[in-house]
């Protein structure tokens, strides 16, 4: 497995650059590569919390994470993306794993979004 840093943080607190590597991935990823057609920039970033895994400034992989509120009962995490250079490595996995861990204080279930890849 690679060494990594985890950084968790709302949207705003996230550098320029920093957001603008976040939405390439997962655009990359998501509408190009998976060619998954829905709006990537929905509006819900704002309200999230981002899950990143980074070494050496690059980002490897991320998630968006919504904590429950007054919408749902549940941890929400969608958005899970791992960049191709770094995928095979358990990437997803340890992001999951974060997740969980936070999560299991709440005592809340854990629900994961997803969506399919249109061929």
């Amino acid at each position: 497995m690679i060494d990594y840093d985890v950084d968790v943080r709302p949207m705003d607190a996230l550098s320029s650059q920093e957001l603008y590597a976040l939405l390439k991935l997962r655009t990359d990823v998501f509408i190009v590569e998976q060619a998954c057609i829905y709006p990537e920039l929905d509006g819900r970033d704002p309200e999230a919390l981002h899950l990143r895994l980074l070494s050496g400034g690059d980002l490897l992989a991320a998630a968006r994470l919504f904590g429950p509120g007054e919408m749902a009962e549940t941890v929400k995490i969608g958005r899970v993306v791992v960049a191709p250079d770094h995928r095979g490595r358990g990437l997803g996995q340890a992001l999951w794993l974060k997740r969980s861990r936070s999560a299991e204080s709440s005592s809340r279930p854990i629900i994961a979004g997803a969506a399919s890849a249109r061929r």
